[in-house]
Protein backbone atom coordinates (compact mmCIF):
# COMPACT_ATOMS: atom_id res chain seq x y z
CA UNK A 1 0.00 0.00 0.00
CA UNK A 2 3.22 2.22 0.16
CA UNK A 3 3.62 2.10 -2.99
CA UNK A 4 0.22 3.79 -3.84
CA UNK A 5 0.03 6.35 -1.27
CA UNK A 6 3.93 7.47 -2.02
CA UNK A 7 3.11 7.45 -5.81
CA UNK A 8 -0.41 9.36 -6.69
CA UNK A 9 0.21 7.93 -10.69
CA UNK A 10 -0.27 4.18 -9.37
CA UNK A 11 -3.49 4.98 -8.28
CA UNK A 12 -4.65 5.91 -12.00
CA UNK A 13 -2.83 3.00 -13.44
CA UNK A 14 -5.19 0.76 -10.87
CA UNK A 15 -8.25 2.37 -12.24
CA UNK A 16 -7.32 1.86 -15.81
CA UNK A 17 -6.63 -1.61 -14.72
CA UNK A 18 -10.35 -2.39 -13.30
CA UNK A 19 -11.71 -0.29 -16.21
CA UNK A 20 -9.96 -2.78 -18.34
CA UNK A 21 -10.41 -5.98 -16.83
CA UNK A 22 -12.94 -5.86 -13.88
CA UNK A 23 -10.66 -5.92 -11.36
CA UNK A 24 -7.09 -5.14 -10.00
CA UNK A 25 -6.24 -8.54 -9.36
CA UNK A 26 -2.73 -8.24 -12.16
CA UNK A 27 -1.48 -5.32 -9.93
CA UNK A 28 -2.63 -6.19 -6.59
CA UNK A 29 -0.73 -9.69 -7.05
CA UNK A 30 2.40 -8.17 -8.66
CA UNK A 31 3.11 -6.18 -5.40
CA UNK A 32 1.96 -9.36 -2.99
CA UNK A 33 -0.99 -6.98 -1.14
CA UNK A 34 -3.43 -8.99 -0.32
CA UNK A 35 -7.55 -8.00 -1.88
CA UNK A 36 -8.89 -7.34 1.46
CA UNK A 37 -5.92 -5.05 2.05
CA UNK A 38 -6.32 -3.44 -0.79
CA UNK A 39 -10.24 -3.45 -0.89
CA UNK A 40 -10.02 -1.98 2.76
CA UNK A 41 -7.42 0.47 1.70
CA UNK A 42 -9.61 1.48 -1.52
CA UNK A 43 -12.71 2.23 1.04
CA UNK A 44 -10.88 3.58 3.79
CA UNK A 45 -11.01 7.10 1.57
CA UNK A 46 -14.54 8.55 0.28
CA UNK A 47 -12.43 9.70 -2.98
CA UNK A 48 -10.85 6.75 -3.72
CA UNK A 49 -14.06 4.80 -3.25
CA UNK A 50 -16.34 6.43 -5.15
CA UNK A 51 -13.27 6.55 -8.27
CA UNK A 52 -13.08 3.41 -7.66
CA UNK A 53 -17.13 2.28 -7.82
CA UNK A 54 -16.79 4.42 -11.43
CA UNK A 55 -14.13 2.82 -12.80
CA UNK A 56 -16.57 -0.41 -12.16
CA UNK A 57 -19.21 0.96 -13.59
CA UNK A 58 -17.24 2.48 -16.34
CA UNK A 59 -16.06 -1.39 -16.70
CA UNK A 60 -19.43 -2.68 -16.99
CA UNK A 61 -20.41 -0.40 -19.73
CA UNK A 62 -17.21 -1.71 -21.60
CA UNK A 63 -18.36 -5.50 -21.05
CA UNK A 64 -22.11 -4.47 -22.18
CA UNK A 65 -20.66 -2.94 -25.08
CA UNK A 66 -18.87 -6.34 -25.75
CA UNK A 67 -22.18 -8.10 -26.04
CA UNK A 68 -23.01 -6.84 -29.72
CA UNK A 69 -19.81 -8.08 -30.79
CA UNK A 70 -20.29 -11.47 -29.65
CA UNK A 71 -23.90 -11.44 -30.63
CA UNK A 72 -23.04 -10.63 -34.15
CA UNK A 73 -20.48 -13.34 -34.43
CA UNK A 74 -22.41 -16.53 -33.06
CA UNK A 75 -22.44 -19.33 -35.01
CA UNK A 76 -25.10 -22.08 -34.89
CA UNK A 77 -22.53 -24.02 -33.72
CA UNK A 78 -21.56 -21.74 -30.49
CA UNK A 79 -25.15 -19.96 -30.05
CA UNK A 80 -25.09 -21.03 -26.57
CA UNK A 81 -21.64 -20.09 -25.31
CA UNK A 82 -22.65 -16.61 -27.34
CA UNK A 83 -25.56 -16.59 -24.91
CA UNK A 84 -23.77 -16.82 -21.47
CA UNK A 85 -20.94 -14.86 -22.51
CA UNK A 86 -23.72 -12.05 -23.21
CA UNK A 87 -25.80 -12.93 -20.02
CA UNK A 88 -22.48 -12.74 -17.98
CA UNK A 89 -21.23 -9.38 -19.29
CA UNK A 90 -25.21 -8.02 -18.69
CA UNK A 91 -25.06 -9.55 -14.97
CA UNK A 92 -22.03 -7.84 -14.17
CA UNK A 93 -23.16 -4.61 -15.62
CA UNK A 94 -26.57 -4.89 -14.21
CA UNK A 95 -24.35 -5.05 -10.45
CA UNK A 96 -21.81 -2.64 -11.07
CA UNK A 97 -24.58 -0.34 -12.51
CA UNK A 98 -27.98 -0.75 -11.58
CA UNK A 99 -29.21 2.91 -12.64
CA UNK A 100 -28.30 2.04 -15.94
CA UNK A 101 -28.61 -1.77 -16.60
CA UNK A 102 -29.86 -2.87 -13.61
CA UNK A 103 -33.50 -4.97 -13.45
CA UNK A 104 -36.29 -2.12 -12.94
CA UNK A 105 -37.71 -2.83 -9.77
CA UNK A 106 -42.09 -1.79 -9.22
CA UNK A 107 -42.48 0.50 -5.79
CA UNK A 108 -46.19 -0.80 -5.95
CA UNK A 109 -46.10 -3.76 -3.85
CA UNK A 110 -49.70 -6.21 -4.48
CA UNK A 111 -50.66 -8.70 -1.17
CA UNK A 112 -51.64 -11.97 -2.68
CA UNK A 113 -51.93 -13.76 0.74
CA UNK A 114 -55.50 -13.63 2.13
CA UNK A 115 -54.21 -13.94 5.69
CA UNK A 116 -52.39 -11.18 5.73
CA UNK A 117 -55.34 -9.25 3.93
CA UNK A 118 -57.61 -10.82 6.84
CA UNK A 119 -55.08 -9.87 9.48
CA UNK A 120 -55.05 -6.21 8.18
CA UNK A 121 -59.07 -6.07 8.43
CA UNK A 122 -59.28 -7.20 11.48
CA UNK A 123 -56.53 -5.02 12.40
CA UNK A 124 -58.57 -1.88 11.29
CA UNK A 125 -62.12 -2.97 12.87
CA UNK A 126 -59.99 -3.25 16.35
CA UNK A 127 -58.54 0.14 16.15
CA UNK A 128 -62.03 1.60 15.02
CA UNK A 129 -63.47 0.07 18.12
CA UNK A 130 -60.50 1.47 20.40
CA UNK A 131 -61.98 5.01 18.68
CA UNK A 132 -64.65 4.78 20.75
CA UNK A 133 -68.46 3.16 20.36
CA UNK A 134 -70.20 3.66 16.84
CA UNK A 135 -73.86 4.85 16.67
CA UNK A 136 -75.35 1.52 15.88
CA UNK A 137 -78.99 0.99 14.71
CA UNK A 138 -80.93 -1.55 16.53
CA UNK A 139 -84.28 -1.27 14.74
CA UNK A 140 -85.48 -4.66 14.16
CA UNK A 141 -85.93 -5.46 10.60
CA UNK A 142 -88.68 -8.56 10.00
CA UNK A 143 -86.48 -11.18 7.44
CA UNK A 144 -88.18 -10.15 3.60
CA UNK A 145 -88.49 -14.49 3.47
CA UNK A 146 -90.15 -14.43 6.64
CA UNK A 147 -93.27 -12.46 5.18
CA UNK A 148 -96.27 -14.30 3.92
CA UNK A 149 -97.78 -12.94 0.62
CA UNK A 150 -101.32 -12.38 2.19
CA UNK A 151 -99.30 -9.61 4.23
CA UNK A 152 -98.44 -7.60 1.95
Amino acid sequence: METLNADPGWWSVVLDEVREYGDPRGLVGSHAWSYGAFIGWVRGDERRSGEYDQALRDYGHRAVMETIPIADGATPEDVGVAKERIRARQWVAGKWDRGRYGEKVDAIGVNLDPLSELLREISERRQAAMRGPAEIDVTPQTPVAAVEEDEI
